[in-house]
């Protein structure tokens, strides 16, 4: 049984009502499916030992464009983790429009007096057949001692653009905009839109990925391009320093095929949404 103090309430967000909530308690979270229109995603949010976490899988229209995609952070001179190795606080799955699914997935991780780390998926598919979708994210890192926080936060991202392991380029530009093309011209792309990440790195997996679990304390390399078939990814860091009780917020977008693209207005009201829940939570 979920107990009153581990239950995350519904509300109405800014700009988004809400439909229902899915509760789970952080003794049996099991991975989680979001679905809108032609797209699912698949996040794991605490798994298996040896297992993938995080984001396992991006489908459109019933193919799936992605490996990997997760977060990690790092304190001080400690080495990288996953932030899945953090107890985790809660999770909330819901729905918010008119279609069948839930599209939208928030998860919290940390404690109450050291720091929270909250991912919040919004999940948009195309028309079926569209082969296009988007997913708008938003990290809220929040410092809830009373000591500063020097944290290293890194997004790791390992697409197999069309269901093909061998990509054609992956490229970083204006320092905040990853854009990898599979072999067949389809492309993925990420807009941080704030703030800009501290380095980047690309590379051929698994080179950043075994970096990132080495168990030293690592940079990224600052590398922005990689050109001709090849197992591509993409990872941006971000050197992060927060006074007691201070909150640093990350919005960006990830989008598959044409259209759907959101106005940054958009990821705007998710963050605020987002930093809405954190000051309730944190108060």
């Amino acid at each position: 049984m979920i107990t009153s103090r581990r239950l995350f309430h519904c509300s109405h967000l800014i700009a988004l009502a809400i439909v229902g909530c899915l509760i789970v308690n952080s003794a049996n979270a099991a991975p989680i499916v979001l679905t809108d229109r032609n797209a699912t995603v698949t996040v794991d949010p605490q798994p298996a030992a040896n297992d993938p976490a995080g984001m396992i899988a991006w489908e459109v229209d019933g193919v799936n464009h992605l490996a990997q995609q997760w977060f990690y952070y790092r304190t001080g001179n400690n080495p990288e983790q996953e932030i899945h190795n953090l107890p985790l606080a809660g999770v909330i799955a819901s729905n918010g429009d008119f279609h069948p699914g839930n599209e939208r997935v928030l998860m919290r991780y940390g404690t109450a007096d050291t720091f929270y780390i909250t991912v919040d998926y919004l999940l948009a598919g195309g028309l079926p057949g569209s082969g296009a979708s988007d997913l708008a994210e938003v990290i809220s890192i929040d410092n809830n001692s009373n000591e500063t926080l020097r944290m290293s936060f890194f997004q790791y991202s390992d697409f197999d653009v069309a269901n093909n392991v061998i990509d054609g380029s992956i490229n970083v530009t204006g320092g905040n905009t990853a854009r990898q093309v599979s072999t067949s011209g389809l492309t993925v792309s990420e807009t941080v839109v704030t703030p800009m990440p501290t380095l980047s790195e690309v590379a051929l997996s698994p080179n950043t990925f075994a970096k990132l679990n080495d168990g030293n304390a690592d940079n990224l390399d600052g590398s922005t391009s990689l050109n001709g078939p090849g197992d591509y990814t993409w990872t941006f860091q971000w050197d992060i320093t927060l006074s007691p009780g201070g909150s640093f917020l990350i919005s960006k977008d990830k989008h598959i095929g044409g259209g759907i693209i959101p106005e940054p207005a958009t990821l705007g009201l998710l963050g605020l949404s987002l930093l809405a829940i954190t000051r309730r939570r944190t108060a």
